[in-house]
């Protein structure tokens, strides 16, 4: 039968799987876990660090709540788990897995909440492959820090505020290494990874090349980029070839092309993109040539475009 637990720290080991730390039991599949600082003076100090690898426990909910201050997890021993939803609140830095009984079964959190402006959620996955994979459905940030670590399946980032780094290669390998949609209405996103929908509201900001110190292997393309208000797109990737912007729709704000890498607009199939008042698409920033795939096209209903100088073109 489903139950609530709640953690405590009380034995004083930081282990997940002793007893004597939880209110209700060490948890199982389908229960309710909590983290909220209750009997834990020493939170902060005493953060849970062993007994992590729990990929067989599918729980219902796991939730660090704005109480619990202590850390959860490291970067080479993160709480491998799968739940139904994930909210983390905590001021600390945790490192959570998604992960299923063994690397030969699927898993997956279908929703994450990340809001406490203090705090650090670091994800990540333990298979990500043409077979198998465990992902992350859908991460909201209202507040924080998100961190999604290389090649982790994360599908769609939804953003209010705050930070999220995310690094190369994090698409669903199993699907046509099928890439992550990010739409945010606030707060700021590095990324090194291909993107199918981006759409940014209010003053959103978006960079390509978060500088992970690894080249992504799969080239990290735009498919559409849909800008709004104020918000920034600043187009600089990183990668051993030409990446591609396939298509955009500049409602507002601002494309800012960077870098030395080359870059495409559109993929050679005709793809129109377009660019109203008030929008900037800037080209001229870029060190890397700019070339304009077959048949695809800019219409410009009274934007600015900047084209760039000093380089080789193809327009």
């Amino acid at each position: 039968m489903a139950k609530t637990t709640y953690w405590t720290g009380a034995s004083g080991d930081g282990n997940w799987t002793t007893a004597g730390n939880w209110t209700n039991g060490v948890p199982v599949s389908t229960d309710t876990v909590i983290f909220d600082g209750r009997g834990d003076s020493a939170g902060t100090i005493r953060g849970l660090t062993y007994g992590l690898n729990q990929g067989a426990v599918n729980l219902s909910l796991l939730h660090i709540k704005s109480g619990f201050s202590a850390n959860g997890g490291d970067t080479g021993n993160p709480l491998q788990i799968s739940a139904s939803e994930v909210i983390f609140e905590g001021s600390g830095v945790w490192f959570i897995e998604c992960a299923g009984a063994s690397t030969g079964v699927n898993s997956e959190i279908p929703i994450c909440i990340v809001n406490n402006t203090t705090g650090v959620l670091n994800v990540s996955s333990n298979v990500n492959n043409a077979t198998n994979r465990a992902r992350w459905t859908e991460v909201v940030i209202k507040a924080g820090t998100l961190q999604a670590a290389n090649y982790c399946d994360v599908r769609k980032i939804r953003m209010l505020a705050g930070l999220a780094v995310v690094g190369i290669d994090c698409v669903e390998v199993n699907s046509a290494n099928a890439a992550m949609d990010i739409y945010a209405d606030g707060g700021q996103i590095t990324t090194d990874s291909s993107i199918a929908n981006l759409e940014l509201h209010a003053q959103a900001v978006i960079v390509q090349g978060s500088g992970v110190g690894v080249s992504p292997t799969i080239r990290p393309d735009i498919n559409l980029a849909r800008i709004f208000g104020s918000a920034q797109l600043n187009w600089r990737p990183v990668f051993n070839g030409t990446p591609q912007l396939k298509q955009f729709y500049c409602y507002g704000g601002s494309i800012l092309a960077a870098g030395s890498t080359p870059k495409q607009i559109g993929s050679g199939t005709g793809e129109k993109s377009y660019l109203y008042p008030a929008a900037i698409v800037n080209l001229s920033g870029s060190d890397g040539q700019i070339l304009r795939g077959t048949n695809s096209v800019i219409v410009n209903y009274g934007g600015q475009l900047m084209m760039p100088s000093n380089t080789q073109q193809t327009w």
